[in-house]
């Protein structure tokens, strides 16, 4: 691997059989695994999702909603994570406190005792000691990122694909561009937004139907195997790279959809808004 990486600009048949007998693999397993097509899909996903989170190059860090791409020096490194965790704080800081936990009854102390008098001398006098199985709730999601932040996406048990999610028949996957040549070639789509119903009552593109994803393993069965379906998402973060829409799509083709009518729009609603499309049809 670090072989590839000092020498991303030739990545030619060639040039990888040099860097595989430099580093001692078998030539003849080697040429087996790099033509066959075994892992091509699994790969050619993982780009499609780095071309929509906005990776133009290798490595590429996201800080906050910010990409970075190359290999930035420390010190530069060092101020952009200190600005995002300087916005962080002061999101945190005027957000709402966390719910309280609620603790299950067996936990609960004992209502009453042997002598109620010692009791009640014993607990003005004594605090209750914490022990290591307390906690607070974090401000935090999971990653440590901030609920609604980019990585928050990530940490939502639908918007992770699995290995064997990734092993299933993917969507088709359409950026902006696509989707205007499908229109303009007289296609007449149905779009599906697969946003909580809370997000698609403030805007949605014009005659989308909405159905959440967690909710399409019962409904997908109410919409059209003849008429190209289009699911979307915001598309307004570095972090919706079409997960939930993705996850929507294989489930209508594991439920017999023809693959050439379910697609998703990687652009989502933010790139309809900016595309000019107009009224959907």
């Amino acid at each position: 691997m670090d072989e590839i990486y000092s020498r991303q600009t030739d990545l030619s048949d060639e040039g990888l059989h040099r860097d595989a007998a430099e580093i001692g693999l078998d030539q003849a397993k080697f040429g087996q695994c790099l033509h066959s097509e075994a892992a091509a899909v699994r790969v050619r996903q993982d780009l499609e999702d780095g071309k929509a989170l906005g990776v133009k190059a290798t490595p590429t860090f996201f800080i906050g909603h910010q990409a970075l791409a190359g290999a930035p020096d420390v010190e530069e490194f060092s101020r952009i994570i200190n600005q995002e965790l300087a916005a962080q704080a002061i999101v945190l800081s005027t957000a709402a406190p966390p719910p309280a936990v609620p603790v299950p009854p067996a936990l609960s102390a004992p209502t009453q005792t042997k002598d109620p008098t010692k009791h009640a001398t014993a607990s003005r006098n004594t605090a209750p000691a914490k022990t290591t199985a307390e906690t607070t709730p974090s401000a935090f999601g999971l990653f440590g990122s901030i609920p609604g932040g980019g990585l928050s996406r990530f940490s939502a048990g639908a918007a992770t694909c699995s290995e064997a999610e990734a092993a299933e028949q993917q969507p088709t996957l359409i950026n902006t561009t696509q989707l205007r040549q499908l229109l303009a070639g007289g296609t007449n789509p149905l779009f599906v937004d697969v946003r909580p119903p809370e997000e698609v009552t403030k805007t949605r593109i014009p005659g989308a139907v909405n159905i959440p994803a967690g909710e399409m393993p019962q409904l997908c069965n109410t919409l059209p195997k003849n008429r190209v379906i289009i699911f979307y998402e915001s598309g307004r973060t570095s972090g919706d790279v079409c997960a939930f829409g993705r996850a929507a799509g294989r489930i209508l083709l594991k439920h017999g959809y023809p693959f050439s009518l379910v697609k998703v729009y990687q652009d989502g609603l933010a790139g309809w808004e900016r595309s000019g499309l107009g009224t959907a049809p």
